[in-house]
């Protein structure tokens, strides 16, 4: 119902917190809007709303001095649109299971594809550009270079990424101790990346 006096909807103080409530819950867009009756483009708003709050508060509680603790850093693929625009998200998270911070590197499209579809891969980065192919290097990097100090050391467990010893050797002015797990090596507790 419109406030016929000012001719808007009335406000709706309630939504950031409902949304992020379903957010947490793993639910979708359109479920949410179609839950709280309102359009999917205004989750879609407050969402973004609450990805930067989020993205505030943690910079702000983040420890300024460095982890006093050591770090697992790791990584995983996902699709943002379609395959065609693939990143890799880069993840710090201390032994205490404290997430230090993340960063994303954008990937160009690999693996079996059809004439077709390499043609299409071919429109799209002659439109927009091919992906940085040092991309995660550099990410990477710029990861570690915010949750550590410059003059700072720390201990980083990671899997054998070929990308990661390029990235800390990147960052000179900083002590790392850098140790290495196969990732084909079970995920349990014993497991340095666990």
């Amino acid at each position: 119902p419109r406030d016929l006096r000012r001719g808007s909807p009335p406000a709706r103080p309630d939504l950031p917190r409902q949304i992020f409530g379903r957010l947490l819950s793993c639910s979708a867009y359109r479920q949410i809007a179609r839950d709280l009756g309102v359009a999917p483009s205004t989750v879609m708003r407050q969402v973004e709303r609450l990805g930067r709050h989020c993205l505030l508060f943690h910079e702000r509680l983040r420890p300024k001095l460095g982890p006093a603790e050591p770090l697992v850093v790791d990584g995983f693929e996902s699709f943002e649109f379609s395959q065609y625009t693939p990143f890799h998200i880069h993840t710090a998270v201390g032994a205490s299971h404290y997430v230090y911070g993340f960063t994303d590197s954008e990937l160009r499209r690999k693996g079996r594809m059809t004439i077709a579809q390499r043609e299409r891969r071919a429109q799209l980065e002659l439109r927009f550009g091919r992906p940085d192919p040092r991309s995660i290097e550099r990410e990477m990097a710029a990861l570690v270079e915010i949750i550590v100090p410059a003059g700072a050391s720390v201990t980083i467990e990671s899997d054998e990424h070929p990308s990661y010893p390029r990235a800390f050797a990147r960052l000179r002015d900083r002590t790392i101790a850098h140790a290495t797990t196969r990732s084909t090596v079970p995920r349990t507790p014993g497991n340095p990346l666990f």
